[in-house]
C-alpha cells in the first residue's frame, strides 16, 4: 500500500511540475520551428519537441503506463493469482492430517490465495462462521490490494488527458496573445505554431489515456474472474475444513 500511495504522490508531483513549467514558459522571440517544416509536416520528435515541457510530463505518464501494464500482465496470470500448485500442496498436507505444517506453508507463501487459506487454517476446529468471516476478512483485504494496483492506470488515464488539455490551452493563449498584441499585423506562421502546440499535447494526452483505460478495464475483467475463482475456493475450503472432526486434525490418517 505505501508503494502505491508513493506511485500517487509522483503522478501529482508531475502534475503540479507540469502545470507550473507551462504557465512559466516565456514566449520565445525566435522564429517558430513550424516555419522551417516542408511539406512534409513535422516528424514524431519535432511534435514532441515542440509540444513543449508538458509533451515531457506526459511522456513520464506514458513510461509509467508501460510499466504498470507489463506488471499487471505477469502477475495477475492465473498460476500467480490461484497458485495452484500451492493449493493442491495444501490439501494433500491436510488429507495427511499436518495442519500446523500446512499452515506454516501458507505462511511462507505470498499471494491472495496463500492468505485466505493461512487465515482459514489458524481457525480449524472452530465455527464455520469463524472461519467464513475471517477468511472473508482476509479475501477483502487482499481484493482490496490487487484493485487499488490497477486502479493506478485509471489514474493516468484520467491525468495524461488533462495535461494535454493543460498544454490546448497554454497554446491557445499564447495564440490569442500574437493576435492582442500584434496590433500592426497578425502574423501567420506565429498564430499557428501556437494552436498546433495545442492540438500536440492534446492527441499525445489521448493517446497515452486511451489505450490506459482500455488496459485498465481488461485486467479489471481478468481480476474480478480470479477474485470469483477465490471466493468458490475459499468457500469449498472453509466447509471442508470445518467438518472435519477432531480425531482428524490431531491424528494423521493411516
Amino acid at each position: 500500500m505505501q508503494k502505491l500511495k508513493f506511485a500517487r504522490f509522483l503522478m501529482l508531483v508531475c502534475c503540479f511540475a507540469a502545470v507550473h513549467a507551462g504557465w512559466c514558459q516565456e514566449p520565445s522571440g525566435e522564429i517558430s520551428p513550424m516555419a522551417q517544416v516542408g511539406a512534409e509536416g513535422l516528424t514524431f520528435w519535432q511534435m514532441i519537441r515542440y509540444g513543449g515541457l508538458t509533451m515531457f510530463f506526459i511522456g513520464l505518464l506514458s513510461v509509467f503506463a508501460c510499466l504498470l501494464v507489463i506488471y499487471q500482465a505477469l502477475t495477475l496470470s492465473s498460476d500467480k493469482i490461484l497458485q495452484p500448485g500451492m493449493v493442491r500442496r495444501v490439501y494433500a498436507l491436510i488429507n495427511q492430517g499436518k495442519i500446523s505444517e500446512a499452515e506454516e506453508y501458507c505462511k511462507r507463501h505470498s499471494g491472495p490465495v496463500a492468505a485466505v487459506l493461512h487465515a482459514g487454517l489458524r481457525r480449524v476446529g472452530k465455527e464455520h462462521k469463524s472461519i467464513v468471516e475471517a477468511m472473508e476478512t482476509v479475501g477483502s483485504r487482499e481484493a482490496e490490494s490487487l484493485r487499488e494496483r490497477n486502479r493506478l492506470l485509471a489514474d493516468i488515464a484520467t491525468i495524461a488527458p488533462m495535461l494535454g488539455l493543460f498544454g490546448t490551452v497554454v497554446g491557445l493563449i499564447g495564440a490569442f496573445n500574437v493576435i492582442a498584441f500584434d496590433v500592426s499585423i497578425v502574423r501567420p506562421i506565429m498564430l499557428a505554431s501556437q494552436v498546433s502546440k495545442a492540438l500536440i499535447t492534446t492527441a499525445a494526452g489521448l493517446v497515452v489515456g486511451i489505450p490506459s483505460m482500455a488496459f485498465y478495464y481488461y485486467f479489471r475483467s481478468v481480476l474480478q474472474k480470479h477474485l470469483s475463482a477465490i471466493e468458490i475456493l475459499a468457500l469449498e475450503f472453509s466447509e471442508w475444513i470445518s467438518s472435519l472432526r477432531v480425531q482428524e486434525i490431531e491424528e494423521p490418517q493411516q
